[in-house]
């Protein structure tokens, strides 16, 4: 499970989008690559296939 947990990058979840001074107006500057961003992926399909086996009672 802590595996599934650190794949998926749940642990960055409370980590501010904006660093300390920065503003909205400089992410939008910012380039940003959907496809890149899908192939990195947040592996939340096996967090969701543990979750469900714990409440099917099979793990």
């Amino acid at each position: 499970m802590q595996a599934a947990l650190q794949a998926a990058r749940v642990d960055e979840l409370s980590t501010p989008t904006l660093a300390a001074g920065e503003r909205v107006a400089s992410l939008r500057d910012d380039s940003f690559d959907p496809e890149e961003a899908g192939r990195r992926g947040m592996a939340f399909e096996h967090l969701d296939q543990l979750a469900l086996e714990h409440l099917y009672g099979v793990r």
